[in-house]
């Protein structure tokens, strides 16, 4: 016979686990040649999944999710601070990877220009303005 279904007592990832398992993950950044979330997950002996599974099934447990916030965080400031003084090896690896995992964009600049037009009038002797074709 098989188990009733929304059956929570099988079930690994708990509150608690989930958080030592964060724990674990957040001790992989001590690792100076590790830049990504998902090699300290495999380091710490979940599956590359696993993650984003658990930011998933978590989403709605404020302490887990910011956990889990709070780890992304600290790689992605790890892989700024880290270029930033010369121990990141590839500057264009880290632009590459903070652009797609963490939502970084290049600046654009959108250059707008106006056109104004300035019409004057001077004041002729007599208060006549000249005909078009007395202009020059």
């Amino acid at each position: 016979m098989s188990a009733p279904t929304k059956n929570k007592n099988a079930e690994k990832w708990t509150k608690e686990a989930a958080l030592e398992f964060i724990k674990k993950v957040e001790s992989e950044i001590e690792d100076s040649n590790n830049y990504v979330i998902g090699r300290a997950v495999v380091n710490a002996g979940g599956s590359p999944k696993l993650w984003p599974y658990l930011a998933k099934k978590f989403q709605d447990c404020e302490i887990v999710s910011n956990a889990i916030k709070r780890v992304e965080i600290l790689f992605e400031g790890k892989l700024v601070n880290d270029t930033l003084n010369g121990k990141c090896k590839s500057a264009a690896m880290a632009i590459f990877y903070l652009k797609n995992k963490h939502g970084y964009k290049d600046k654009t600049e959108i250059e707008s220009s106006t056109i104004s037009t300035v019409t004057t009038y001077h004041k002729l002797a007599g208060d006549e303005l000249p005909e078009s074709d007395e202009i020059d």
